[in-house]
């Protein structure tokens, strides 16, 4: 990767605190700064001599105190509801009183003088009337009919927020019913299809059949995780394993094992509810709030005003939690509060309280798996037959890749040659459901553990017992035709999560506990489970990630990247990767507060990608300016003139990863494309006891046994 050698220099970062006196961070300023970084260009240099001469890698793995733990324990994080513009505004939204209907008539009480509220419905806004994201099928505000409840019709905007609360009760709209689905299994007529011909968003087959077809035959997921906005392949494509094949496999078996399970919706519960504030400064219509991905309420915003990007400015504070839950749906506020601040001249905050934020938000997809399995004598695997069913709410959101990525994982860590997943996600009249940790994955590894549970039962074989004889070994290939090539011992794992040696020892005891107490029961619970991190099959190389890394003139290392802390520890993490890798201390290296004036998109804060996926990008551009300090002083042996000549260049020190198309970051190659081209592999291990007459368990604490393995007792 060469230096990307821009005319404009790089502000200072934007402290973690680091808010204006109006409490909004301060714009950069652009002119062009030259790195005299000398401690940190003779610091590198030093580094890259001690990891060339002995592979010292001093940081990664270790316990270091968050960058931005002491501002939160303070209280001088300034989140979204602590930004104190002048002259704010407060908005509120109307929404729609019933599941789905038409809007026949907007009624305003004429007790309120409405001369002094701001009211932003449909018409004024000025481009697409599309909330941007996989699909543009979702409306910013409903123009007539509305497809769920509490679906946004108008946003209106005061300067005092206990007028504002008065005013949106004093709005009554008068609606004309029409007919609601509220179960994705629900015959179709007519009346009920209001997605394309079917109400179905996305469907996915995954067909897997004998080891000499995987190398030539891959299930195209491709494009399922691609970036909003890009093409999702309507259905992926199937392996070379007829119907008649597969049913003979289920006639010829010892055992064949049918079993449903379901799920339902779950909430985030993040501490900080959803939040935007809204305001023009220097032309451009700056949006700041909580947020997992500013460049999509970026495209979002471009594409529903209709202006180039430069008009608009993003920028990401501090967020109290999020689980998924403010990926796609600050989108949405964000819109309306450009909308209302637009119209009002002024700047407007948009704040959920905990109910709103609750009844309207996104939620996890409810699920219904359902498994048929064909096993030999001995409890080998010989056939899957898994059908995965979403509840995509009313509009799209993101339940193609949700539906993509619990497809991936629906057949667990477990070998099997032969398996058929079929999955589809369907609209209901529901609020959208989206992203939530796991992304459809726990719907489906909830259902294959559960169900090889149900088979453990049904043939008598020990649960673990069944685990061990199945889980994934090396050069074993998963559903989709990838390779487990991860150097974890399933089998081991697991063992380790359930106590090494005590498993069976408890089992008995725990059986004859239950004899003797006919009221209380004891017993085990185990799972396993692997999980790909970043974007499935080739959405890493449509994303094109991209990372910048630039020496500062007071001696420190910054880091500019899109990626959001939201309590994981984003912040820490990417400043001790680039730390260890320049060999530097932690303190010595800042990372940029995401702002899209200034830093790159690196693509979003999803799919677990940030350290494994957008980390390696960091690594990559820590190598580019090692490099570049290296020709500066022409090789090793450098002299303190030579390295203060390199930090007082014209041009300054900068280098830049990227994920470009055809780049390996998530091991994407060009003869298939992997689910994943990172995963995590885990097993977990919970004794607990159960009052049935009364119906209540016992608490259950969770320690850990092993880096990807864990216990749970009472």
């Amino acid at each position: 990767m060469g230096a990307r050698n821009r005319l404009r220099a790089k502000g200072p970062s934007l402290p973690l605190r680091g808010f204006g006196l109006q409490g909004l961070p301060r714009q950069p300023r652009y002119n062009r700064v030259r790195s005299r970084g000398r401690c940190v260009a003779t610091a590198v240099l030093i580094a890259q001599d001690l990891r060339r001469t002995t592979g010292a890698a001093v940081l990664i793995g270790q316990d270091i105190p968050r960058l931005d733990g002491l501002d939160k324990l303070a209280g001088r994080a300034a989140y979204v509801d602590d930004l104190a513009l002048p002259g704010v505004w407060h908005g509120g939204t109307v929404r729609s009183p019933i599941p789905r209907g038409r809007i026949k008539r907007i009624h305003f009480d004429p007790a309120v003088n409405w001369r002094e509220f701001v009211v932003v419905d449909h018409r004024d806004i000025p481009g697409r009337n599309e909330v941007k994201l996989i699909d543009v099928d979702q409306p910013a505000l409903v123009a007539s009919e509305f497809k769920h409840k509490h679906e946004p019709i108008l946003v209106i905007a005061h300067r005092s927020i206990h007028k504002l609360r008065d005013a949106l009760r004093a709005v009554r709209v008068e609606v004309e019913p029409l007919a609601t689905i509220f179960d994705p299994r629900t015959p179709l007529t007519p009346e009920l299809i209001q997605y394309k011909s079917d109400n179905v968003f996305k469907r996915i087959d995954i067909r897997k059949g004998s080891a000499d077809i995987l190398s030539a035959n891959h299930a195209d997921v491709s494009s399922a995780d691609a970036q909003p906005g890009a093409a999702v392949p309507h259905a992926a494509v199937p392996h070379a394993v007829v119907p008649q094949e597969f049913e003979r496999i289920f006639a010829r078996a010892a055992h064949v094992v049918e079993g449903e399970y379901v799920t339902g919706p779950q909430e985030h519960v993040y501490i900080e509810t959803q939040g935007m504030v809204a305001h023009r400064e220097d032309g451009r219509l700056v949006v700041c709030g909580s947020m997992q991905c500013p460049y999509y309420v970026l495209d979002a915003l471009v594409h529903l005003f209709g202006r180039p990007r430069d008009a608009f400015r993003v920028v990401q504070t501090p967020i109290g939690g999020g689980f998924g839950g403010k990926e796609d749906y600050p989108s949405l506020i964000a819109i309306h509060a450009a909308l209302l601040a637009e119209k009002a001249g002024a700047p407007v905050k948009i704040v959920y309280d905990r109910q709103e934020d609750m009844a309207v938000t996104t939620k996890r997809h409810p699920s219904r798996v359902r498994h048929r399995t064909a096993l030999d004598r001995d409890g080998r695997l010989l056939a899957m037959q898994i059908d995965v069913l979403l509840d995509g709410g009313a509009y799209v959101t993101l339940s193609p890749v949700v539906l993509s990525r619990g497809c991936i994982h629906a057949a667990g860590p477990y070998f099997c040659e032969h398996i058929h997943i079929h999955g589809e996600a369907r609209l209901t009249n529901s609020p959208p459901y989206g992203a939530f940790r796991g992304f459809g994955a726990p719907q489906t590894l909830f259902a294959v553990e559960r169900h090889m549970d149900e088979i453990a039962r049904r043939i008598g074989m020990d649960p673990a017992e069944l685990r061990r004889r199945n889980l994934l070994r090396a050069g074993q290939a998963l559903a989709t035709g990838q390779v487990y090539r991860d150097g974890t011992d399933l089998v081991a794992l697991l063992d380790r999560a359930l106590g090494e040696g005590l498993y069976e020892e408890r089992r008995k005891a725990h059986a004859m506990f239950n004899r003797t107490h006919p009221y209380l029961r004891r017993g085990i619970g185990m799972a396993t489970f692997f999980h790909g991190s970043g974007f499935t099959g080739a959405g890493e190389t449509y994303l094109a990630s991209e990372v910048w890394l630039e020496a500062l003139p007071d001696g420190t290392v910054e880091v500019l990247t899109a990626q959001t802390d939201m309590g994981q520890g984003t912040t820490t993490i990417l400043a001790q990767i680039a730390a260890n890798r320049l060999g530097l201390p932690p303190d010595c290296v800042c990372v940029a507060q995401p702002d899209t004036s200034r830093v790159p998109n690196s693509g979003p804060t999803v799919a677990s990608r940030t350290a494994m996926i957008v980390g390696r990008l960091i690594e990559q551009a820590c190598d580019d300016l090692l490099g570049q300090l290296s020709q500066f002083v022409g090789g090793t042996g450098m002299s303190a003139t030579d390295v203060s000549a390199a930090g007082a260049s014209a041009t300054g020190v900068s280098a830049t990863g990227v994920s470009a198309t055809g780049a390996s970051a998530t091991g994407v190659s060009a003869t298939g494309a992997p689910a994943a081209g990172v995963s995590a592999t885990g097993a977990s291990a919970v004794r607990s006891e159960h009052d049935f007459p009364g119906g209540t368990a016992a608490s259950a604490v969770q320690t850990p046994a092993a880096p990807h393995a864990t216990q749970s007792e009472p």
